[in-house]
């Protein structure tokens, strides 16, 4: 047991590593980054912006659009979860070429509505590459911006001055001024944010304090993301099973915990 505790200590404290260097190195697919999407072995779930339920003309011609591709061999609609669930049957149908298929059918079908169609966002769902991706960006910088201010408390580079970070904090804290970004953005982009703008206040005044606990927050979340990733591969087959859902008034779009 004390083996396997440090096992997990490990590998925890190497998460900054190890997915820093899939942010630096590119190892992060451009889909994952530009669209919430999921694939498994034969399945793949992918975002639909603008599935709101007022009409069905988007939704059929995603439906239209993806079911078209030789790889796939069903397709339903999730509308709580904005989401079209593929089911794949061939190994040709990667989630590149299905993500880029949804994307035209989006601009095909609402070309008047692009504005407030990008306004529109899905819940994220565990298992979702962007959600790791994002992870993974803001690991890197924290651990990034801890190794730079050591080096400068070693080497006595000159510092700005610690109150650079009563910006980023009275926004971060102040109810009226982070509605304001999420409004604009939305709530998780408005975290990452944050917590880069963060990264770099405390970088510039070099305290390595301050990043340490961030470097240890955003590894735990870090490990936390990755554990919800593995509970959604395991529970996702049954899950797909009630796939299909309407629009319903009545049911405010949630994501599964």
């Amino acid at each position: 047991m004390p083996f396997r505790a440090l096992a997990n200590i490990a590998d925890i404290a190497t998460i900054p590593l190890r997915e820093g260097a899939r942010a630096l190195t590119g190892d992060l697919p451009h889909e994952t980054l530009s669209r919430r999407c999921w694939r498994g072995d034969s399945r793949a779930w992918i975002e639909v912006r603008g599935l709101d339920g007022s009409d069905d003309e988007l939704g059929r011609a995603v439906l239209e659009a993806v079911r078209a591709h030789p790889g796939v061999t069903s397709a339903s609609l999730n509308y709580p979860l904005s989401r079209v669930v593929v089911d794949i049957g061939g190994g040709d149908a990667s989630l590149r070429d299905l993500c880029r298929i949804v994307d035209k059918a989006e601009k095909a079908e609402k070309p008047s509505r692009a504005s407030k169609v990008a306004k529109t966002r899905a819940p994220s769902l565990p298992g979702d590459g962007v959600v790791a991706a994002t992870r993974a960006v803001t690991v890197a910088a924290t651990a990034a911006g801890l190794g730079i201010a050591l080096a400068g408390r070693a080497l006595r580079w000159p510092r700005l001055p610690i109150g650079f970070q009563a910006a980023v904090i009275a926004v971060d804290y102040q109810p009226l001024l982070r509605r304001v970004l999420e409004n604009s953005i939305g709530g998780p982009a408005t975290d990452t944010a944050l917590t880069l703008a963060t990264a770099a206040v405390e970088t510039v005044t070099q305290a390595p304090a301050s990043l340490s606990v961030g470097v240890a927050m955003q590894s735990l979340k870090a490990a936390e993301c990755r554990s919800a990733a593995r509970a959604w591969r395991h529970h996702e087959p049954e899950l797909a099973r009630h796939a299909d859902q309407p629009h319903s008034d009545a049911s405010q779009p949630r994501a599964p915990r």
